[in-house]
């Protein structure tokens, strides 16, 4: 019993020692930061683009709480690079005046990337998109069905206009949903409505036609169903 009570009060001591004796800081991992660079670069000529604002911006899971953005500029050569960015992923920026800006998504996983490259295009090359109608109103009998056509134009520069269409009514459907025009092209898109299955009403649905306009990437085109 004695030995008892003192290998109880043993470990007491033991335990208040270490509970109220130097206290440890908790070390934070070092993350690691790599090298990111490369060029600019002009989309149609394929020339370097000196004096190019670069801006990398943490997105999501980027292991550093210090790292916000950086921002650099291409050299001469069209050459950029950061030093050390954390591992992550992060959103990169180009500007060049007489330029449309450019955005993409980088991840940066354990290893430099130096051989990136951006490629801008002129505003005066850019393609603009033009869409007619952008009202569609419709009426039909239950059970009946109909077509309407919407052009799609690239009334732009010699950049291609890609566009694609996002809807979302089980009543329509668009053919194509997708393409690419060039310079001064046009293509019309069936709609095809179909009242099937549909009670009496008016049914509104929005058309977002999305492309690589870099004034214009979404055109809303609003559609109405009346079916009786």
């Amino acid at each position: 019993m004695k030995n008892s009570v003192i290998t109880a009060a043993l470990l007491v001591a033991l335990y208040l020692g270490c509970s109220q004796g130097q206290k440890h800081d908790v070390l934070e991992p070092e993350w690691p930061r790599y090298k990111f660079g490369g060029e600019a670069l002009d989309t149609l000529t394929g020339n370097l683009l000196d004096s190019c604002q670069i801006t990398i911006t943490a997105a999501i899971l980027v292991y550093d709480d210090d790292f916000t953005s950086a921002t650099t500029t291409s050299d001469s050569n069209g050459s950029f690079l950061f030093s050390a960015i954390p591992v992550g992923n992060h959103l990169v920026t180009a500007e060049k005046d007489s330029y449309c800006a450019s955005k993409r998504r980088i991840a940066i996983w354990y290893k430099d990337k130096i051989d990136y490259q951006i490629f801008l295009y002129k505003l005066s090359d850019a393609p603009d998109i033009a869409v007619s109608p952008t009202i569609f109103q419709v009426t039909l009998n239950m059970g009946n069905s109909t077509d309407r056509t919407l052009t799609i134009s690239n009334t732009g520069g010699p950049i291609s206009l890609n566009w694609e269409i996002d809807d979302f009514a089980g009543w329509l459907t668009e053919s194509p949903t997708f393409g690419s025009l060039g310079e001064q092209e046009n293509q019309d898109v069936t709609l095809h409505f179909d009242a099937s299955g549909l009670f009496d009403g008016v049914y509104n649905t929005m058309l977002n036609i999305n492309s690589n306009d870099p004034v214009n990437p979404v055109v809303e085109v609003y559609v109405q169903l009346t079916v009786q």
